[in-house]
């Protein structure tokens, strides 16, 4: 019994692994084909409050997204209190977003990898459960008789 349970935790390491990297793959591409890139700004007064008093946490913010294309106003967005410091100095901050959804954001100085390490260890679980589960079904096999 140990030893199915074992190749059916590979299966589904395998499977957990394939699926994360899929839905990595599937948000790379989203912001690869429905991405914008645009500068933060804050016109909000609440941002100097936020660095005055030391808000630590996500803190929701009114901002505005400077695209070529034109402004897009995104109330209450969450940022940290580096980029609130940052939105505070005036600094603007580039991020990449979707068009479809303006309140996804990546930032373009630090952009989200490709998942290349869930893919990797799919490619690796995979095998090993197929050949611990052919190893299984042969000593089942041998222990049977046939």
């Amino acid at each position: 019994m140990r030893g199915i349970s074992f190749v059916a935790s590979l299966y589904v390491a395998a499977l957990c692994c394939l699926v994360l990297a899929g839905i990595g793959s599937y948000a790379t591409f989203q912001f690869w084909s429905d991405g914008e890139s645009a500068l933060v700004e804050s016109s909000d007064p609440v941002v100097q409050r936020y660095v005055k008093h030391g808000q630590t946490g996500l803190v929701p913010v009114d901002v505005t997204y400077v695209t070529p294309a034109g402004r897009i106003d995104v109330p209450a967005k969450f940022f940290d209190q580096k980029d609130i410091q940052r939105l505070a100095d005036g600094e603007p901050i580039r991020i990449r977003f979707l068009k479809s959804e303006p309140r996804r954001i990546q930032f373009e100085d630090s952009p989200e990898p490709f998942p290349w390490g869930w893919l990797a260890g799919a490619l690796v679980l995979m095998p090993l459960a197929v050949f611990a589960h052919s190893l299984l079904r042969k000593q089942t096999r041998v222990l049977a008789g046939g």
